[in-house]
């Protein structure tokens, strides 16, 4: 294990609430205080510290799996821009939920409960009361509360942070915060989508295991690994193909294979694996291997993500709900009327957004049977004139090159006889299955 993860280790092993600094992780574990600061750092990105001022870094509650909408107090502090007045020991732990207090006291001790965020006004009453259940207090308004509320928050160790928002501007900016994070969330990581603790190979291994592997698996792709689970390589049916049984994995394997990490982007690691024409990616942190993703895995994870109801539209999606579309072999055809979505400055549909939707005509001309998967390589839009918003237009994508990897497609934009834009696309083909 490297000193970087070491230290994530270390940190992910203590109580909510200690405090870490640079030099105590540096005294502690031996390391100098520069690789301290970055394992800190990258402990924050991943959510399991806060950085608080005039307190410092702690160790914050981790979030539990689905509960990825849950702010600490100290990130509530920052999307409300406001201050904690008291109960600052409390700042590292995570709201449950929100709750307005524009309820009398009976009803707002009814539905909270410990954990809470209850948004409140100048009402004492109402303040006590969340205190009294272990709720979190965000006074509204610019309004203060009593001493006697502080000291009692910092009894309990319960925040008590005071913004000069209303109450309908600071809750309309934490749904805010908490969309945009859902939004983050809906982006698909390789650590999601990979097999972890996949069946693996040894270079002193032989072809002849290799064979026997890929019969009791029905794979035949398998990363090569030492003692210690670091990576050396990978072995294939090409590397093995006029090999003799006898020879080691070793000897064979494609060394020093393209690589990724638990944090990359599935939408990364599948464009390297089609411009570079791999099938499986191992998955690394520093040399150790975590696990593997393949190029069926992430045809399978995108297409699950499309389909769940909760995944918004893209401006793609958007633009192309206003055509209905028709597909012929190596020609897809879009009629419909220019939206206002397209709308420039100057009045007239823009040219960014006029470009992607050619180009959305032009990868359906290549994928409309539903037998090949696109990347777009080269885009040449070689002219066009000026499109007025709600006139109907006919988009017409035509296959005009094809080999196994490319494909060239001639796209034309007209209405009425007269010709608005025309451009070719070129794209990089793999299969979808």
């Amino acid at each position: 294990m490297t000193k970087h993860n070491e230290i994530i280790s270390y940190i992910k092993q203590l109580e909510p609430g200690t405090r870490i600094s640079v030099r105590g992780i540096s005294i502690s574990l031996g390391v100098s205080e520069g690789t301290a600061y970055r394992a800190i750092k990258e402990a924050e990105n991943q959510g399991y510290v806060n950085t608080i001022p005039r307190v410092g870094t702690v160790r914050v509650e981790d979030n539990e799996e689905g509960d990825i909408e849950k702010f600490t107090y100290t990130e509530i502090v920052d999307i409300v821009g406001g201050t904690c007045t008291a109960g600052k020991d409390g700042l590292y732990k995570r709201v449950n939920k929100l709750f307005i207090g524009a309820m009398t006291p009976d009803i707002i001790e009814k539905y909270i409960s410990p954990g809470d965020l209850l948004i409140i006004g100048n009402r004492e009453d109402a303040q006590r009361i969340g205190l009294s259940k272990e709720c979190g207090l965000l006074i509204t308004g610019g309004f203060d509360c009593a001493d006697e509320i502080k000291a009692w928050a910092d009894e309990l160790k319960i925040p008590v942070i005071l913004t000069d928002y209303d109450t309908f501007t600071a809750a309309t900016l934490i749904n805010r915060a908490i969309y945009f994070k859902m939004r983050k969330k809906e982006i698909l990581l390789v650590r999601d989508v990979m097999v972890e603790s996949p069946r693996c190979l040894r270079p002193e291994d032989k072809v002849d295991t290799w064979r026997n592997t890929v019969l009791e698996t029905g794979h035949t792709r398998f990363p090569v690994v030492n003692e210690k689970n670091e990576l050396l390589g990978v072995v294939t049916s090409r590397d093995v193909a006029d090999s003799s049984p006898d020879e080691t994995i070793g000897n064979v394997m494609t060394k020093n294979p393209i690589a990724t990490t638990p944090q990359m982007t599935v939408a990364y690691a599948a464009h390297t694996m089609v411009w570079q024409g791999i099938e499986l990616m191992p998955v690394v942190e520093g040399k150790k291997l975590l696990g593997i993703i393949s190029r069926e895995d992430v045809i399978k994870a995108f297409q699950d993500m499309y389909n769940q109801p909760q995944v918004e539209q893209t401006i793609e999606d958007l633009l192309l709900k206003n055509f209905e579309a028709t597909f012929e072999q190596n020609r897809a055809i879009f009629i419909g009327t220019v939206p206002s979505l397209m709308l420039s400055h100057g009045g007239m549909a823009s040219f960014p957004s006029l470009s992607l939707l050619m180009a959305a005509a032009g990868l359906s001309a290549v994928i409309g049977n539903k037998r090949y998967e696109a990347e777009v390589e080269n885009f040449n839009i070689f002219y066009v004139r000026p499109i007025q918003i709600d006139i109907k237009i006919f988009i017409e994508a035509k296959v005009i090159d094809m080999s196994r990897n490319f494909s060239k497609v001639e796209i034309t934009v007209s209405s009425e006889d007269e010709i608005l834009a025309r451009g070719i696309l070129s794209v990089r083909m793999f299969k979808s299955r």
